[in-house]
């Protein structure tokens, strides 16, 4: 693969994404600051269609009662995701 490759081709929307894959958070998450847009698969999530991800860098969650929280795990559906290529292509 090119080294200057980008990911906007390359959705997870129809892939199924194995474990430790990488990825990008495409969009903003509903309550959730991220402070990086990159993380890794974890597993596939019990919702058809989400997976959970381990972010590279903590995100902020904003609590309905205005408390917030650091969050390191993110559940995510497919079609908001992009995949990264590997750093060995």
């Amino acid at each position: 693969m090119n080294e200057h490759a980008t990911n906007t081709d390359i959705t997870a929307e129809s892939a199924t994404l194995a474990p430790g894959t990488r990825v990008r958070i495409c969009g903003k998450p509903i309550g959730v600051t991220l402070n990086r847009s990159t993380g890794t698969v974890v597993e596939p999530d019990v919702w058809e269609g989400y997976y959970i991800i381990r972010l590279d860098v903590p995100a902020l969650y904003h609590h309905a009662d205005g408390r917030e929280e650091r969050i390191q795990i993110l559940r995510e559906a497919s079609d908001n995701l992009s995949i990264l290529p590997s750093l060995a292509d």
